[in-house]
C-alpha cells in the first residue's frame, strides 16, 4: 500500500534526525512527520483517512472473500456485501458498489498524488 511506502520513506530520510519516527505504527509515523513538519497537514489528512479507509477495504476483502487476499472482489455479490461492511447500505444494492468503488478510486488516486508528490521532492 501506498501509504505505508510512504511513512517508510519518511522513516528512511528522517528517521537518524527525527527519533519520533521510528515507529512501527503507520499512523504514528505520519501523525509524528505531521508534528515536525515533514508533512503538510494537508497531506497528512488525506493519508490518515485513505489509510483508514484502505485497511478497512483490505479487512472486508478478507471476510468476504474468506481468505487472505487484498483484491476487491469481481462478483457484484461479494462486492455488495463489501460494500455493506463499508458503511454503504441503502436498499440499492447496484448503488452500493457503485458508491464504494467511487471512494475506493477517490482514496487510491488522493494517495497516488501525495506519492508522486514525494518522489518528485526526493
Amino acid at each position: 500500500m501506498d501509504v505505508e511506502f510512504i511513512a517508510q520513506l519518511l522513516q528512511l530520510k528522517s528517521g537518524g534526525e527525527f527519533p519520533a519516527l521510528r515507529q512501527t505504527k503507520t499512523a504514528d509515523v505520519l501523525r509524528e512527520a505531521s508534528r515536525i513538519g515533514l508533512l503538510s497537514i494537508d497531506y497528512y489528512n488525506i493519508l490518515k483517512e485513505s489509510y483508514h479507509f484502505l485497511r478497512r477495504a483490505i479487512n472486508g476483502i478478507r471476510i468476504v472473500s474468506e481468505r487472505s487476499e487484498s483484491k476487491i472482489p469481481e462478483t457484484n455479490e461479494k462486492l455488495a456485501k463489501l460494500a455493506c461492511k463499508m458503511g454503504h447500505t441503502s436498499e440499492n444494492e447496484k448503488k452500493n458498489r457503485e458508491d464504494f468503488l467511487d471512494d475506493y478510486a477517490r482514496h487510491t488516486r488522493q494517495v497516488r498524488e501525495v506519492y508522486k508528490s514525494f518522489f518528485r521532492h526526493c
